[in-house]
């Protein structure tokens, strides 16, 4: 049998929205590759901006035509606003096709000790290095997209040992299982897609952090969740979400505890910024990354935010 490899370049920040085409159509492995070369270990920082190559594989056969032309209409309609390459199809032999798809991955660094690492990679971390096991094929909440690598960052610099975390929009369980592994020692995810709580689960196993948390479907109100146990909240949604929940959030949970904020467009910053300094949270710091825009605020008595 001989097997075809899709490839597209994109910019990095398209990694998802291309990454969830490839697994709609072809519903197979993926393969995602930086495309920038960096040392950390000499003080180089990884660039905001790179170009990433994106792979998956599909069988030939009767229906792998069908499957190319979808893929390529789909991502053609994501090129009339990115840059992003054409499709390449080359084939494969099926002897070697498992063993090259694995051998595509390395691992993401980010922030300043935090490392997302494919599954099956053997990897010695250093002794500070805080490492997070996740399956590629889930393509959302990998650490590539700039909400998440931000949120990542924030929970490092802000976790401190036995913190209560709550996660709302946990996706993978990224930011729930990097909590722990940072010294939360209760963390709550709570996503409405069944299929993410499901990920999470086995994702939190996978890290062997799961007897520290729970994972639950459903929205914020109708879990009836007690947010005034959580020292940190997240949320990293959209825009709009967070404006719904803001209010609920400020009213139950601590005082003083702290929420970080994502999936905020930088054009739909300012609109969010009033809005929570109406609300009496007190914005500790923000954070703009290719366009998105990551928060870290604080639950105030008064209003004192400048």
């Amino acid at each position: 049998m001989q097997w075809l490899e899709l490839s597209i370049e994109t910019p990095n920040e398209f990694v998802e929205p291309i990454s969830q085409i490839f697994l709609r159509y072809a519903a197979n492995k993926l393969a995602i590759i930086e495309n920038i070369q960096y040392n950390p270990d000499e003080g180089e920082e990884k660039p905001n901006f790179y170009s990433v190559t994106i792979k998956t594989y599909i069988s030939e056969n009767k229906n792998s035509e069908i499957i190319c032309t979808q893929i390529d209409i789909a991502t053609k309609l994501i090129g009339h606003i990115a840059p992003i390459g054409p499709l390449k199809i080359c084939k494969i032999k099926e002897s070697n096709w498992e063993k090259y798809w694995r051998s595509q991955f390395s691992n993401i660094n980010i922030g300043k000790n935090l490392v997302i690492s494919p599954t099956w990679q053997k990897y010695n971390p250093k002794p500070e290095e805080v490492i997070i096991k996740l399956d590629p094929d889930i393509a959302f909440g990998t650490g590539y997209h700039p909400t998440t690598n931000m949120c990542l960052q924030l929970l490092e610099l802000n976790i401190n040992p036995r913190m209560n975390i709550l996660d709302i929009g946990c996706g993978s369980g990224i930011l729930s299982i990097t909590a722990i592994k940072l010294g939360a020692v209760n963390v709550v995810g709570i996503d409405i897609d069944p299929n993410a709580i499901k990920v999470s689960k086995q994702n939190s196993i996978i890290n062997s952090t799961s007897q520290y948390s729970r994972f639950l479907t459903g929205n914020l109100t109708n879990q009836k969740i007690n947010l005034a146990i959580f020292d940190i909240i997240i949320i990293n949604i959209s825009s709009k979400i967070v404006k719904e929940l803001a209010p609920f959030i400020k009213n139950n949970m601590a005082l003083n505890s702290k929420v970080i904020i994502s999936g905020i467009l930088e054009e739909n910053w300012n609109d969010i910024q009033e809005n929570l300094k109406k609300l009496n949270f007190y914005i500790l710091s923000h954070h703009i990354l290719e366009g998105w825009v990551t928060l870290i605020a604080q639950n105030i008595i008064s209003e004192t935010n400048a």
